[in-house]
Parts: C-alpha cells; structure tokens; sequence
C-alpha cells in the first residue's frame, strides 16, 4: 500500500532505451525510461537521461579538469504534465522519438 503522503498514480517501468547521441566530436550516451499508469493503461510518462559533458576550474589548477555527470537532457514528457496519452506502449516509444527529435532539432537551432 502507498505512503499516504505519495501523490496520484504510481508509474511502473515499463521500457529503457539505451543509446548513443552523436554530437560531432562528443558521443553522449543517453537513457530513456518509460513508466505507465497501471490503473490507466493508456497514460504514459518518459524521463531522458544524458552523460552531458563540463569543464570544471579549479582553484589550486591552470587547466580546465574534465568531468561528467549525469543530467536531465529535456524535461520530462516535453511539459505535456503529468502524463501523455498513447494507445500502447510501442505508440508512446513512437512519441519520445518524435518529441526527442523536435527538442533537439530545437536545441541545435539556438546553438
């Protein structure tokens, strides 16, 4: 039984994608997890995880000290809200690459 202080529906996890994204000299692995409202079979939720990469300066250092850390690549579902509605899950996978496809063509733009 939920915490009674846990919000809505619990999502499950119901798919992870794993791959690489091609950014010239950098190829950044990338995460993407479904969850699905089990109460709700047609309401869908995605989260995107990407390697991003940084230089650090350290005080006590001349060089720029390279590191990596995980961070969001684009909000989650693309501010749809809590959810998105697709038919299944093969429909909602469907989704994320056309969503992923315009925010990063998005983010190439502004580059």
């Amino acid at each position: 039984m939920p915490h009674p202080a846990f919000i809505g529906q619990a999502f499950r996890l119901v798919r992870t994608l794993e791959f690489t994204l091609d950014q010239g000299p950098r190829k950044l692995p990338v995460r993407a997890e479904f969850l699905q409202d089990p109460a709700e079979p047609t309401h869908f939720r995605y989260r995107v995880w990407c390697l991003e990469w940084f230089e650090l300066q350290p005080q006590y250092h001349d060089e720029p000290l390279p590191h990596e850390a995980w961070t969001t690549l684009s909000l989650p579902n693309l501010g749809e809200g809590a959810y998105f509605e697709a038919p299944d899950l093969d429909a909602a996978e469907k989704r994320f690459y056309a969503d992923f496809q315009k925010e990063f063509s998005k983010r190439r733009a502004e580059a």
